[in-house]
């Protein structure tokens, strides 16, 4: 996803692959150490993503946010 409008319209999927921790993937244990590349979320990580979902999906300030990285690919440009 891309943009806000691409997060928006998959809002309701988003919250429920977070909410039974299916996204973001990350397989190891806690149980084993801290990685450095442990890209699961935090517990106010995850309330703040439900919640913007319960409200209504809002932008916010997109001109304030980070941009988008240059190894971005959008779906349709990715080639096998």
């Amino acid at each position: 996803m891309l943009s806000v409008d691409d997060a928006t319209a998959n809002a309701q999927m988003i919250a429920e692959v977070v909410r039974d921790q299916t996204m973001p993937p990350w397989y190891a244990s806690k149980n084993h150490g801290v990685f450095q590349n442990d890209a699961s979320l935090t517990r106010k990580e995850l309330q703040t993503l439900l919640r913007w979902v319960e409200t209504g999906c809002l932008a916010g300030d997109v001109a304030a946010g980070k941009p988008i990285p240059g190894n971005a690919v959008a779906d349709s440009e990715i080639q096998f």
